[in-house]
């Protein structure tokens, strides 16, 4: 379909959503009116479904940093990641080159961040992030007498914008080397919208998204 049509249907359902909103609220006020919903309920059950479509159009356009959802985002960043990550061999190929890293920079930590000079594994250039972070604890025991996790934590997605609608945040937390196995993502302590996270999803035993 081309594009002049979809607009036309656009605009056909907001008026056709519109005249039932209209119709609804002057039924209460209209017998007449009341007793053609009794008789055709199909046809105002597809009409309450249009008014519905009209005043989400309406509340979108007053407020356009609500669409699309947090969630609806989500889907197509994870989509794309694992896109990202196919190209590159999978997940076993993203965790080998974190460890790679880590052996390269174990006695300190490592940032990189886009427009850095600093030369990255393949994988994780082909996976284009924005930050790439890792966190090396020293190599001792914790209070608990377990090895600390060693993190490399990749943001691949995520903006903040100010007055406008900020681009959801996007990333991956890989346990590399040793470490505590039972680690699960810290989640950020508050933050803009778009650079902070509050959950998490367990890809592999030692990969987790986190958004």
């Amino acid at each position: 379909m081309s594009p002049g049509f979809l607009q036309l249907l656009f605009l056909g359902f907001c008026l056709i959503g519109l005249t039932f909103l209209v119709r609804f609220l002057m039924g209460p006020f209209s017998p007449e009116i009341l007793e053609q919903m009794r008789r055709h309920p199909f046809i105002h059950g597809v009409g309450a479904c249009l008014s519905i479509f009209f005043l989400l159009v309406v509340f979108m356009f007053l407020n356009p940093a609500s669409w699309p959802p947090d969630w609806w985002e989500r889907r197509a960043q994870r989509q794309k990641v694992l896109e990202r990550v196919e190209s590159i061999g999978g997940w076993i190929a993203l965790q080998r080159d974190c460890d790679a890293l880590l052996a390269q920079y174990r006695d300190g930590g490592f940032l990189w961040f886009r427009g850095s000079t600093n030369a990255l594994p393949s994988s994780l250039a082909a996976l284009r992030p924005v930050i790439i972070l890792l966190v090396s604890p020293p190599a001792r025991l914790n209070s608990k007498g377990i090895q600390e996790a060693a993190i490399v934590r990749i943001q691949l997605f995520g903006a903040h914008s100010t007055g406008a609608r900020s681009t959801p945040y996007f990333g991956l937390e890989i346990v590399a080397g040793p470490g505590n196995m039972a680690y699960v993502p810290r989640l950020s302590d508050g933050g803009a919208p778009g650079n902070s996270y509050s959950g998490y999803r367990k890809v592999t035993e030692r990969i987790f998204e986190i958004y």
